[in-house]
């Protein structure tokens, strides 16, 4: 199980539904391979955990442990991929930018190790920078106000703050609304790599396949 083809969501209720087979069998549930086994091989139910076990289809579900985070922006639904130094991501964002998004896959560190941290994470910011090349040239404190959808909150260790993302950040254009032109965007970040699950391409898929 993995973020790639499983998530876990909150609810009150929960509505099991099970087809009974001779045999132990894979089928098909809303297009997904999943594992039915007969009722000698069924674990007793735990109250308030589900367990689902599925299995992908080579064809359309290979996975990569990547390192890659792929992070990019989303200006108005719109790709802007940056500029990738040791730790630091460069972005122009354009002067009509109006929803600005810094997105990045994402990975929860209890399911690589025991931390048992749950929270879904994407990239560790340590600082946001912007200039117009004019008269704005400025840091953002990562602990700015007006950021907080797509954040995690504030850590320090060491003298060093950073802030987890969610792997969907919202950058207000009131971060720069007062600069103009386009404006270059650093982000500045813990170079470390993480694991991250990614589905393959399609011919990564076929080669794997």
């Amino acid at each position: 199980m993995n973020a790639v083809h499983s998530r876990t969501d909150e609810a009150d209720d929960v509505i099991h539904t099970h087809t009974e087979l001779n045999h132990h069998e894979i089928a098909i549930a809303n297009g997904l391979f999943i594992q039915n086994a007969p009722a000698e091989y069924r674990l007793p139910w735990n109250v308030g955990e589900m367990s689902v076990q599925a299995k992908a289809s080579p064809r359309h579900a290979q996975l990569s442990n990547a390192t890659d985070a792929d992070i990019h922006l989303l200006v108005d639904g719109i790709r802007i991929d940056p500029e990738l130094g040791d730790g630091v991501a460069g972005f122009l964002i354009p002067e009509w930018a109006r929803e600005v998004r810094l997105i990045s896959e994402t990975f929860i560190p209890a399911e690589w190790s025991d931390s048992g941290d749950s929270r879904r994470l994407g990239i560790s910011i340590h600082g946001l920078h912007i200039n117009d090349g004019r008269h704005c040239n400025r840091e953002i404190s990562i602990n700015d106000s007006r950021l907080g959808e797509g954040f995690h909150y504030l850590e320090t260790e060491n003298g060093t703050s950073w802030r987890w993302t969610n792997g969907s950040l919202r950058l207000p254009r009131e971060l720069w609304a007062d600069c103009s032109s386009h404006i270059f965007l650093r982000v500045t970040m813990d170079p470390g790599g993480r694991p991250y699950w990614v589905a393959l391409s399609n011919d990564k898929a076929q080669r794997a396949a």
